[in-house]
């Protein structure tokens, strides 16, 4: 399997040839480099969501204009893009403990939560939002436009004998047991500065032997903070120093 990020939580995970999307969105940030577009997402078999944010789905509506793609995701994601237009015989309701199986891909869907922002990270965007008032404006609207209702789920995807865990924002679930020795983990990162001290229980819980960082680039307007992605590597590098990790760049092919 090989797999590819596209910014924010927009990945890819492919084999022989098939390609499953996650997340894909077209970042909103028109200085970052690469440009990311709706073509960049259109050549998937099969779209899923983690949850129902903006940044998550909001593109899926024009992807589904220029390519018919099924997409599976949350009740909640399901809704939002009906009433944005998408036929609903595309859609495919999912729920913690399914398992769908597409060619060779077998995926299992695990409950997660949202990650909480926390205090510094809100004191540190408050006067960026200030000074951009009418691009903050925007961003609360689609936010409210774009609910996630407490349904996040993550996907683990196995084929040829190896296994990737994909999250969409970083929270989990007590009570839900998630995939153990993962071949790589997909961890998001992106509105807690503290998020270190969530994610290094559940390495050590779970042994993923690689992690490919997501959701670290600024993609929103007006800017905010760049997540710290290389003092994130450090500290697992750190702690956990079997453990592999990468900080990807875009559009490029990593091997899991």
């Amino acid at each position: 399997m090989t797999i590819e990020w596209y910014g924010t939580a927009a990945v890819s995970v492919g084999y022989n040839g098939a390609r499953l999307l996650f997340d894909p969105f077209v970042r909103m940030n028109k200085r970052l480099k690469p440009r990311i577009t709706v073509n960049s997402f259109t050549h998937a078999d099969a779209i899923f969501t983690t949850h129902g944010h903006f940044d998550h789905i909001s593109s899926i509506p024009e992807i589904e204009k220029k390519a018919a793609i099924p997409v599976f995701g949350t009740e909640t994601a399901v809704n939002t893009l009906v009433k944005q237009g998408v036929p609903p015989h595309r859609l495919k309701k999912v729920v913690p403990g399914d398992s769908i199986n597409l060619g060779d891909f077998t995926i299992t869907v695990y409950k997660t939560k949202h990650l909480v922002f926390d205090k510094k990270y809100i004191a540190s965007v408050l006067p960026m939002c200030v000074a951009a008032f009418p691009k903050f404006f925007y961003l609360v609207f689609k936010a409210f436009k774009y609910p996630d209702n407490n349904e996040n789920i993550g996907f683990e995807i196995a084929c040829e004998g190896k296994r990737v865990f994909v999250m969409g924002s970083f929270g989990t679930t007590q009570g839900e047991s998630y995939p153990k020795n993962c071949d790589l983990l997909v961890l998001p990162l992106g509105g807690c500065l503290s998020i270190y001290k969530d994610i290094a229980p559940f390495i050590a819980e779970t042994h993923p032997k690689k992690i490919l960082i997501t959701h670290y680039d600024n993609a929103f307007p007006p800017e905010t903070r760049r997540s710290d992605a290389e003092g994130i590597k450090a500290d697992i590098l750190r702690d956990f120093p079997d453990t592999a990790v990468i900080i990807p760049q875009e559009f490029k092919g990593y091997t899991v």
